[in-house]
């Protein structure tokens, strides 16, 4: 039997500024009182408990009609359970955004548990002038007790439309027992993905490296800008990231993020 931990929310734009229209929520899921940084509403998602089971689907569902801006943070990492039953655990969130709007969604760190199962699908429509953002973060397990690649399955997939046209598809899928097929993503103990619909970062590309990490940016064919980081260790990977997006932030004029003050999966 499978538990649905739902999560509904409607954005409305009145008086100027972006408003919480409708929050519907059963199970675990939660949002905290939302807030204002400029005119963008910014609203923590909670999830109670201990995690994802492979007894559980969360599902989260966003509109957001034309003009509102609104920037949603998990706050917390989400951990996913051992599975007991060979079942998948499953995450499906699903955006719709009106024209002129702007939404972000910054997922935080995802960490595996020894032989759980998981699977996750972000489907995305968003209209015209609209702009999207997501990003996430990926542990190979829990690194501190010594646990790496013991997770069962784990796939993600992002599919982003444009007025209905496809303008991003990503998928990736991790197996235990084909640890040697994943090259240079199995060489490293976590991972960043970020996308963006429009142009946040001002440079056509770029490469940093660090101490046990790398990280690169740039544009796709489609104008979407994309990071990408690798890194042996959590912190430094998921610092630099944060302080990158908000730098491209700072040139475009976008309001900040105050990472430490919303969210422990960014730290």
């Amino acid at each position: 039997m499978k538990y649905r931990h739902i999560l509904e929310l409607a954005f409305r734009k009145s008086e100027g500024l972006t408003r919480l229209h409708r929050n519907f929520n059963t199970g675990a899921l939660r949002v905290v009182k939302p807030f204002y940084i400029q005119d963008t509403l910014i609203l923590q998602v909670i999830s109670l408990g201990a995690g994802i089971s492979s007894d559980d689907i969360f599902q989260i569902k966003i509109e957001a009609d034309e003009g509102c801006k609104v920037i949603l943070i998990n706050q917390s990492a989400t951990k996913i359970l051992k599975s007991t039953n060979g079942n998948y655990g499953e995450n499906k969130i699903s955006v719709n955004l009106g024209t002129n709007s702007v939404l972000e969604f910054y997922s935080g760190l995802i960490i595996p548990f020894p032989n759980s199962m998981f699977r996750q699908t972000v489907d995305v429509n968003i209209a015209s002038e609209a702009r999207f953002g997501y990003l996430e973060f990926l542990s190979v397990g829990r690194i501190e007790r010594g646990e790496e690649f013991l997770f069962g399955k784990f796939s993600n997939t992002l599919h982003i439309k444009k007025q209905n046209k496809h303008v991003f598809w990503e998928n990736y899928s991790m197996d235990k027992s084909k640890r040697g097929n994943l090259a240079t993503i199995g060489s490293y103990r976590y991972i960043a993905s970020g996308i963006w619909t429009y142009h946040l970062s001002t440079e056509d590309k770029g490469l940093e490296e660090f101490n046990k990490g790398m990280i690169i940016w740039g544009k796709n064919q489609s104008g979407l800008t994309f990071i990408r980081g690798f890194a042996q260790e959590g912190y430094p990977l998921i610092r630099r990231v944060c302080n990158m997006v908000n730098e491209f932030k700072k040139i475009r004029n976008d309001p900040l993020i105050p990472w430490e003050n919303l969210s422990s999966a960014f730290l």
